[in-house]
Parts: C-alpha cells; structure tokens; sequence
C-alpha cells in the first residue's frame, strides 16, 4: 500500500464561528525536483500553528510502521497542500511552485530527522502526484539559500471539508486468497530499476540513493521482503515474481531508509540516505 494511498479522514480545526479559516504560511525550505516531462517543480515547505500536529513518533516508532505499513496502526499527518503557482526560476524560466503547510513542531521534528525528512518528503511527492494527476520523478534538492520559490500563497481551508490527512493504514479492497506453490515452476524476474544520486545543492555531495523499480505484475506491496544493507539492496516478492540483488556504490544508512510501494506505478521507492562513514 502507498503511503499517500488513503486520503479520507477529517481533522476539524476549531472555529465556532466562521465556516472556513484563512492559513497564511511562514516559509521553512524549498525543494527543487523535476516532472516526469523535465519541467522544474518546486515545492515550498510552510508552516502553521492552525494545521494540526501530528501524534508524536520517535524514529524507532516511524520505522516499525514503515517495516509493516498494512498491519500498523494508523499514523496521521495533517497537512494543506496549495494550489501550483506559476513562477520564474533563477535563469529566468518559468516553473511551477506548490506550498505545502505543516506544523511548526514537526517541521523542527522534520528539519533534525534525515528518516522524518525522507519520509515527508515521500508523502508530499505521492500527495501532488494523487491531487494533481502529475507525476515527479524522486531525486530532490533542498536548496541552502532559498526558503520559498516566490511567496507562499495564502489558503483558506473549509472547516467542514477534509484536508489531506497521510493516512499509513486505510481501508483496502479485499485481499486475494493466496495458494501456495511448493515449487514454482518459473524463475524470478529481475525488475526493471533506476538508481538516482541526490545530490547537495551546495557541496555537490551525495545525500542520498533513490532506487525506483518497477514491478507491473504486483497489485500491492502484501510479500515484499525487502533488506537494506550499507552496500547492498535485496529485495524478493511472494511466489518467488520478482527477485533483485542490488549492490550499491555508496555506503547507505540502512536505520533511516524508507521505502514506499505506489499501486498505481507499480514502482517501488527506496529512499537511502547516504552513512556519513564511507568505506
């Protein structure tokens, strides 16, 4: 199941009075991506003490629902996600430019977390993608120097709707029952991958590997067994379909490693920040 597959349960901000609020969002930091297309996306990071803050986790607690998303309680993070704004970027090209608004609190959680931080981002990358019907390819930039990409934009958010809510456990269509076969008798595919180096915008160094694999004949990420060592990537699917052993060129931190299964792309996102020991 994606981490931004279920977006459904209301988080009511309280105003006895009016029938919508009006957030306007201090600036945090800018992340620079690009679309599927190559068009420049950046998505500006806000806060607001008038979106709820989420149920405080310790990276011991987040990773433990990361490692078995469908069995998990449920894990909520209400956030508002505005409207694309066009802008013009440092060469003076045109861009698109999104604010996404969290709580100020678990922004500070975000910004001392490189697994906090790789997951938000993880979410807000599927969240655009699911409202918007877009699709972004996963190697970012946090940019040093810039904290918004123009003016964050202010939103007025209805008290009685539902704004996004990640939601890590929702209700799933009814799960096929599955035979089990002694001795397949077929080999397991190698998927399809790409590795993409994320890359500091100011050192040039390595922050991170995104390994992106693509597995079609999966419907949900129910018998994945994926290992993440510091210089090696294994993943093996139920029934034997699918099977890869990655090495990896570049010493990962494996605790803070996340991984995301989009049932829609059918791609599976592995998210390595890079150990500040290398070999």
């Amino acid at each position: 199941m994606g981490i931004f597959d279920i977006v459904k349960d209301e988080v009511h901000i309280q105003n006895t009075q009016h029938s919508s609020i009006i957030i306007v969002p201090d600036s945090g930091f800018c992340v620079k991506l690009k679309s599927k297309n190559q068009e420049k996306v950046f998505v500006n990071i806000c806060t607001s003490e008038k979106v709820p803050i989420p149920k405080d986790l310790t990276e011991d607690e987040l990773r433990l629902i990361l490692n078995d998303i469908d069995n998990s309680p449920p894990f909520k993070v209400p956030m508002c996600i505005g409207e694309p704004h066009a802008e013009v970027d440092s060469a003076q090209k045109g861009c698109t430019a999104y604010d996404v608004i969290i709580n100020p609190q678990f922004y500070q959680k975000v910004k001392s977390s490189e697994l906090f931080e790789a997951f938000l981002m993880t979410v807000i990358f599927e969240g655009l993608e699911n409202k918007y019907g877009i699709e972004l390819e996963r190697s970012w930039t946090v940019l040093k120097n810039k904290k918004c990409m123009g003016k964050p934009q202010e939103q007025c958010i209805r008290t009685s709707s539902r704004p996004a809510i990640i939601e890590m456990n929702g209700s799933q269509p009814p799960k096929p029952k599955v035979i089990e076969l002694p001795d397949p008798p077929f080999k397991s595919d190698t998927p399809k991958y790409e590795i993409i180096k994320v890359k500091d915008d100011v050192s040039g160094e390595v922050r991170c590997l995104v390994a992106r694999i693509i597995m079609p004949k999966l419907i949900s990420s129910d018998g994945l067994d994926l290992q993440v060592g510091a210089d090696l990537l294994q993943l093996n699917s139920r029934d034997q379909i699918y099977s890869l052993e990655l090495p990896l060129n570049t010493l990962v931190n494996e605790e803070t490693t996340v991984a995301e299964f989009n049932r829609n792309t059918k791609i599976l996102t592995v998210t390595m920040p890079v150990s500040t020991v290398q070999g």
